[in-house]
């Protein structure tokens, strides 16, 4: 995960395979290192492990606004 204020990586994992686990890992240590203060935005693509439950609950928790690129649009995720 990459802070596009900073252009700094503050959130990574490795595995074999793109999971829910993987992503949750990743956002708790961007969380970490970040020590969120106001609401942020995290913005994806439409995958499936962004748009698992428990990711979407974990964001709501931690009170980071989810942001998702419109189907088959996926300039929607370039940054500017």
């Amino acid at each position: 995960m990459i802070d596009l204020y900073s252009r700094r990586v503050i959130g990574w994992t490795l595995g074999k395979n793109k999971t829910t686990s993987l992503t949750l890992k990743a956002l708790q240590l961007a969380i970490k290192k970040r020590k969120l203060t106001t609401t942020v935005l995290f913005y994806t693509d439409r995958g499936a492990k962004y748009r698992a439950h428990v990711v979407q609950q974990f964001l709501i928790k931690h009170n980071i606004k989810a942001s998702m690129n419109r189907s088959g649009c996926c300039i929607d995720n370039a940054e500017v």
